[in-house]
């Protein structure tokens, strides 16, 4: 083993210096629409949870889960990152989040490993939603 000084030296360094990256996000800068042009706001990666959550709303057909992702995701660019929308701003993301935030989804996915499937399983509900006669 290699000796580097800024690593911990001894196994309880280590130990808690693994354990403090406990919900420790990886973050991107990302822009959004806004009314008088980009936005700055940061993409956050989602925590196992929220990814569990997630991954629950797409498979039971949430009419909302893509607005969910969003709401979870997009963060305040100051530090400490914190989350710009509340839950009940789900419906309105989510109708934002089919065309309007492309990019923002593709980040979404690089940090959080969402898959193209689980975008395409909440756009659906998002459809069945509309067709359903839904507005939330």
């Amino acid at each position: 083993m290699s000796s580097n000084p800024s690593l911990p030296t001894s196994r309880a360094d280590r130990r808690a210096a693994i354990l403090a990256l406990a919900g420790v996000r990886q973050t991107k800068p990302a822009t959004i629409p806004g009314p008088d042009g980009p936005v700055a706001v940061v993409v956050r990666e989602l925590l196992a949870q929220e990814a569990r959550d997630f991954e629950i709303a797409t498979a039971k057909g949430s009419p909302n889960a893509l607005g969910m992702l969003l709401q979870l995701s997009i963060a305040d660019v100051e530090e400490p990152h914190e989350l710009l929308f509340e839950p009940t701003d789900r419906g309105t993301l989510q109708q934002l989040g089919v065309f309007g935030l492309k990019e923002t989804l593709e980040l979404i996915q690089e940090l959080s490993g969402v898959t193209d499937e689980d975008i395409a399983k909440a756009r659906q509900s998002l459809a069945a939603g509309q067709s359903n006669g839904s507005s939330s």
